[in-house]
């Protein structure tokens, strides 16, 4: 119980140790979802698993928006949907800080039903990837300072909500879309306002088109854009990946949706590449129209994603700009 001795444990412990009551997290970037190493993906999970079970969860982060936005490009566009759909739990929120707040101190604060913890970790380390020097402590005059500081960070005037709203000043011209569990919503009627008129091209990116229920999730999505296709038709191609086992089957899988698009007037190609080949692990859409108008949709869940994933998801989140 000495003060943060060293220890192997990552904040998957707070998931797993008991019910976290309370969650406070700092960050000094929004995790991204097109790093190879699939940590962020650990990251989201354990935050949205410990929102889901009621957990107060208030993260702190540590960076200017549109400075993160105007040097991340495409995909920081795609992290900044991800990370503000944990706000759509009631329980979880997300505190911006100043410079001049963003102190050096313990970057994690868990209570779970028998103790509290004071985490901390050395700044330059993903504690998703190395744990080795991840230190925590549940003494209790270590645990009562880290308590203090995020109740102060939160109350403190400087401090910035950032939610939804924000997002979509941030990002003009955005659309957030949230989709609750349960909804009985196809295609068409979640996209189909939105959906430029004219569209001559369509890209897809997708890692994970690969069974039956992707490929009929893939058909559901190209009958709500076939009514918005310009005079001359649309092209569409997507660009996906798979083992080298489930390629004749996945080939065969989409030369039947080519059949299916040729008769909706959609010219449709693929391109299946290696599960090494690098590629953005986040779905992006993106549509043209013949007036130079574009569109992306950028997609984001929970448990399962939309446009290729057949199970009950609790929360979709897409974004179109």
């Amino acid at each position: 119980r000495r003060p943060y001795p060293p220890t192997t444990l990552t904040p998957n412990f707070v998931v797993y140790s008991g019910r976290a009551y309370t969650l406070d997290l700092v960050s000094d970037t929004v995790p991204s979802l097109a790093h190879e190493d699939g940590s962020a993906r650990d990251w989201y999970r354990i935050l949205q698993e410990v929102g889901w079970r009621g957990t107060d969860v208030r993260l702190f982060l540590r960076l200017d928006m549109n400075e993160f936005l105007k040097t991340g490009g495409p995909k920081a566009k795609a992290d900044l949907h991800a990370i503000t759909a944990l706000t759509q739990l009631p329980n979880v929120h997300i505190h911006l800080l100043t410079e001049q707040q963003a102190q050096p101190g313990d970057q994690l604060y868990a209570r779970i039903e028998t103790e509290a913890y004071a985490v901390r970790w050395p700044s330059d380390l993903n504690p998703f990837i190395q744990a080795a020097e991840v230190k925590f402590s549940t003494e209790p005059q270590t645990t009562r300072r880290a308590r203090v500081r995020f109740d102060g960070l939160a109350t403190d005037s400087s401090t910035v909500l950032w939610n939804v709203e924000r997002l979509e000043t941030l990002l003009q011209g955005t659309r957030v879309i949230s989709i609750p569990k349960g909804t009985r919503q196809g295609w068409k009627d979640i996209l189909t306002p939105f959906i430029p008129d004219r569209v001559q091209s369509v890209e897809i990116y997708d890692r994970y088109i690969r069974n039956r229920y992707q490929f009929r999730s893939l058909d559901l999505f190209l009958d709500a854009l076939s009514p918005h296709a310009s005079a001359d038709g649309m092209n569409v191609k997507i660009v996906t990946t798979c083992e080298a086992e489930e390629r004749d089957e996945i080939r065969e899988a989409f030369r039947k949706t080519q059949q299916r698009a040729d008769n909706q007037g959609i010219k449709l190609s693929y391109d299946i590449k290696a599960l090494t080949d690098e590629m953005p692990h986040f779905r992006r859409v993106q549509l043209r129209s013949n007036n130079e108008h574009k569109s992306r949709v950028f997609v984001s869940r929970t448990e399962s994603c939309p446009i290729c994933d057949s199970g009950q998801s609790r929360t979709h989140f897409g974004g179109l700009a």
